[in-house]
């Protein structure tokens, strides 16, 4: 993978059309957008569109803080927390356990010795104890059917179902990271007791306190700010009548000990039990947030309604944060009862549906702000930057059955039919690539100028991230005096001289030479046969679309007969996430945002290679370019 931005501006921007389709109902609100969700299982869903939905229908024992007072910059708090699911948390290392902190409750005693080992080899570092809100309510299911209220039982079901679970490209691994001190499942073949770990390491305490018996380092802001992503919790009773994780149906009664049927049961399924059938209500998701489930039109459209027996009330309160409130129960003027999401990838047809009031909010990518601001009855709020980067990434090994490449040859073996499956094994291929896309013109002609290209994982916003130069300006807050963490060559750059040289290098050239002179290398197989196949990218997303063309256009003008590559568009929710795990997409392009706002976020997912990995768990998905 090579970076191509971070921090880019980001506009949210609404309709306040004088006559807009909702006047006579202010709390509809319309939403046009070019992404559908890929799930409405918590424990599958890992991208925006989804989130959208499974985060205001679900909720996690603990939420950002907000306070709106201080307008929609500044309203949400990242270092804070306000209780959902929980009311509140302590925490007591295992090292002093009779030394609880302030805030403290007492639980049930005798629940651990100091420094004890659980099972046979994780020592626990520390407890974390949360105090949940035992008996508010789920919503109702699709069906009308009552799924009662939540217990504790609840809570500790919704994080072992998504350990078992462990889906290949979803967000278990925060949670294994964490609660097991690892990436993801280990196979009953390697540890038969994986699922008695599982099961300890979360348990109730009594009937309305649980804790996490945590055997890293990693401190209590960072699990709750990770919880707030992969944390939702849902009806144990709902997702067992639709065939989800159920321990008491393992053959003899042995529960968590038979780890080996749990996981061939359970662990990865091709598909989610939970995941929404439009022709079958019951499988409409049942969570205890502010909204619930309402429809989804696959390909269409998609909505949530206001849950009237919301536990917290409504509207919703000016300020979430019980530590910083002033101590009023003051509430917003007004609330939303109904959101609909539109999936529409065409920009003209969102421009023209936002201007004359037919949507109250759109997506807008930046390159086409000027084409709103200043328009009568338009707000944006812009210039907005996210922590969020987007990447091109390689697949070692390619599907046989990918629709993206016409022919398939022997590995090492190249014309212009096709490529190997294991064209981008060879590290010459990835810079020849990486050294053919012109960054400055992109982020000019998409971003207007307003994204970087950072020299690592680690971007701009984030603690330790590595200086780097845009535009005269020098972005970072680390070796303040170390001029050689400028640029290249610690980032790529457009030079299509570097590319011929590597591409000749590549399969099996010879003559690699200091000068880096292309002409002095003997080319290898690729340089000489030609290769052709299409990469890929959201469709709708027009800076993608445009990145996609330029990186196919720039590589293919290396070697107009024998290098024929293109871009193709692929719809985001239905396909797109899919087809990537899938091994599918030779050359792709996708975006990180952050889980939660700390370098280890970005560091492990886009550095490391393991199993459990943005690409599954085949260690030869690789991603990075070195």
């Amino acid at each position: 993978m090579f970076l191509l931005f971070a921090n880019v501006s980001f506009a949210l921007v609404s309709s306040a059309k004088a006559t807009p389709p909702n006047a006579t109902d202010p709390t509809l609100m319309t939403y046009d957008t070019y992404g559908e969700p890929e799930s409405s299982d918590p424990g599958w869903a890992y991208d925006d569109a989804s989130s959208q939905v499974i985060q205001n229908v679900y909720e996690p024992l603990y939420y950002y803080a907000i306070d709106r007072r201080d307008g929609p910059y500044a309203a949400g708090k990242t270092g804070t927390f306000t209780p959902r699911v929980a009311t509140s948390y302590s925490y007591v290392d295992v090292a002093d356990y009779n030394v609880t902190y302030p805030g403290a409750v007492e639980h049930a005693p005798g629940y651990a010795a100091a420094g004890e080992e659980w099972l046979d080899y994780i020592t626990i570092k520390y407890k974390f104890y949360f105090d949940i809100q035992v008996g508010i309510p789920f919503h109702p299911g699709g069906d009308g059917t009552n799924w009662g209220t939540l217990s504790v039982d609840d809570v500790e079901y919704s994080f072992d179902r998504e350990l078992v679970m462990d889906r290949a490209g979803g967000p278990s691994w925060m949670l294994y990271m964490y609660m097991l001190n690892a990436y993801g499942a280990t196979p009953p073949e390697v540890d038969p007791t994986w699922g008695e770990k599982i099961d300890y390491a979360l348990e109730p305490v009594d009937v309305d306190t649980i804790v996490f018996n945590i055997p890293t380092n990693f401190p209590p802001t960072v699990i709750l700010q990770a919880d707030f992503y992969c944390g939702s919790i849902l009806s144990k009773a709902w997702a067992q009548s639709l065939g989800d994780l159920d321990v008491s149906l393992v053959p003899g009664g042995l529960g968590w000990g038979n780890w080996t049927y749990i996981y061939n049961t359970w662990w990865n399924p091709a598909s989610s039990h939970l995941e929404y059938d439009e022709n079958n209500d019951a499988t409409a998701p049942v969570g205890t947030g502010p909204f619930k489930f309402s429809f989804w039109t696959h390909g269409s459209s998609w909505s949530i309604t206001k849950f009237d027996s919301y536990w917290d009330g409504w509207p919703s309160k000016v300020i979430e944060d019980p530590i910083n409130s002033d101590g009023s129960d003051n509430r917003v003027s007004g609330y939303l009862t109904t959101i609909t999401w539109n999936l529409l990838e065409s920009w003209p047809t969102r421009r023209t549906r936002l201007l004359s009031g037919t949507a109250d909010f759109s997506t807008v990518d930046t390159l086409y702000i000027d084409q709103l601001l200043g328009e009568e009855g338009i707000i944006c709020h812009y210039p907005y930057a996210p922590l969020s980067v987007t990447g091109m990434f390689f697949d070692y090994q390619i599907s046989t059955t990918s629709p993206y490449v016409p022919l398939f040859y022997p590995s090492g073996t190249f014309g212009t039919g096709g490529i190997p499956p294991d064209l981008f094994s060879d590290i010459n291929v990835r810079r020849g690539f990486a050294f053919a896309f012109n960054y400055a013109s992109w982020l000019a002609s998409s971003f207007l100028g307003e994204g970087v290209q950072p020299p690592d994982a680690i971007i701009r916003g984030l603690p330790y991230n590595r200086r780097t130069e845009e535009g005269g300006q020098i972005y970072g807050d680390k070796n303040e005096e170390d001029p050689t963490l400028l640029g290249p060559p610690y980032k790529y750059y457009y030079n299509l001289t570097e590319s011929e040289y590597y591409l000749k290098l590549a399969w099996g050239g010879s003559g690699a030479n200091p000068a880096h002179n292309p002409a002095l290398v003997t080319p290898g197989a690729l340089w000489n046969g030609g290769m052709r196949f299409q990469t890929t990218y959201n469709a709708g997303n027009v800076p993608r679309q445009l990145a996609a063309e330029m990186a196919a256009a720039s590589v293919s003008s290396l070697q107009p007969a024998k290098f024929f590559i293109s871009a193709a568009p692929v719809p985001w929710g239905s396909s797109y996430l899919a087809q990537i795990i899938a091994r599918n997409m030779a050359f792709f392009m996708v975006g990180w945002g952050a889980d939660y706002p700390d370098p280890d976020n970005f560091a492990y997912p886009s550095i490391t290679v393991l199993e459990h990995s943005l690409l599954g768990r085949d260690t030869t998905t690789q991603q990075w370019t070195l």
